[in-house]
C-alpha cells in the first residue's frame, strides 16, 4: 500500500488543487521539498552524460547556483508558512484566555454562593 501511495505522489496522479478536508476546507499540499530533490536527480543524470572535466566543471557550478536559488526561495517560503501558522496559534490561544475567564465565573459564582 505505502509503495502505491509514493507512486500515486511521485507521478502526481491526483488533482492537488482540488483536495478538500472533510469539513470542506482547502487543502494545500508543500511540495517544495520534493520539487527540489527531483530538481537534484534530474541534474544527475544530465551530469552523468557530459564526457569533458570543463562541461562538468561549468555544470556543477551553474547547478550550485540555480539550487542555491531554489533553496533560498524554499525557506522564505518555509519561514512565511511557519510565520502564518505561529500567528494562527497566538489567535487561538487569545481567543482560549478571554474564554477561560468567563467560563471559570460561570462555575466559580455558584460554587461562591452554596459555601454561603
Amino acid at each position: 500500500m505505502e509503495q502505491l501511495l509514493h507512486y500515486v505522489w511521485k507521478h502526481k496522479i491526483f488533482p492537488l488543487k482540488e483536495l478538500k478536508t472533510t469539513t470542506g476546507q482547502q487543502v494545500e499540499v508543500d511540495a517544495k521539498g520534493l520539487e527540489m530533490q527531483q530538481f537534484l536527480v534530474d541534474k544527475e543524470k544530465e551530469y552523468k552524460s557530459l564526457d569533458t572535466p570543463l562541461k562538468k566543471q561549468t555544470f556543477e557550478e551553474k547547478v550550485a547556483q540555480e539550487f542555491k536559488a531554489k533553496e533560498t526561495a524554499y525557506v522564505t517560503l518555509k519561514n512565511k508558512r511557519e510565520q502564518e501558522v505561529f500567528t494562527k496559534i497566538k489567535e487561538a490561544a487569545k481567543a482560549v484566555m478571554v474564554e477561560i475567564p468567563i467560563f471559570a465565573a460561570i462555575f466559580t459564582i455558584p460554587v461562591m454562593i452554596a459555601w454561603l
